[in-house]
């Protein structure tokens, strides 16, 4: 499920803010200013559908197959202890902004925010942020017709 969190750290760091894919036994480094950590915390979809037959110029006519994703993902902020909680709460704010903004390939359906508090582990002030996503993911058949291949988000189709 990358798919769902690349556009996400995409979205962010063309904000302006730094952005990683959450690790979860990483050391903390040194902050400078403001970053967000993104993982997904859930995701659920069908069964991929048969969608039709495309053309490509290079393999000619293939399968097209697509399923909807719905997924919860937490954007967790961090901001060092010199900026406070007002420098925390800054960079939740701009995450909000985007999240109401909307991220590109993901439909937005909801997003809670918890309150900014200093987090001793990290020694990082913290402000978890959830959001609420749905995406279609198009595939086309591998060779051998036994998976998939060329996963693509297209986001939602309104």
């Amino acid at each position: 499920m990358e798919c769902l969190i690349k556009p996400v750290l995409r979205a962010l760091q063309d904000a302006g803010l730094a952005a990683v894919e959450a690790m979860p036994c990483s050391p903390m480094p040194r902050l400078k200013g403001a970053a967000c950590a993104v993982r997904l915390l859930s995701a659920e979809g069908g069964a991929y559908q048969y969608l039709g037959i495309v053309q490509t110029p290079d393999q000619g006519a293939q399968a097209l197959y697509g399923r909807q994703l719905h997924a919860r993902i937490q954007i967790r902020i961090f901001s060092p202890t010199d900026t406070g909680g007002a420098g925390c709460s800054a960079a939740a704010e701009q995450v909000c902004c985007l999240l109401t903004g909307g991220i590109a390939g993901l439909s937005v359906t909801g997003f809670t925010v918890d309150a900014c508090a200093y987090d001793a582990k990290s020694d990082c002030f913290a402000c978890p942020v959830t959001a609420d996503v749905s995406a279609y993911v198009y595939a086309t058949p591998s060779a051998d017709g036994t998976g998939f291949t060329d996963f693509t988000l297209k986001g939602t189709i309104v």
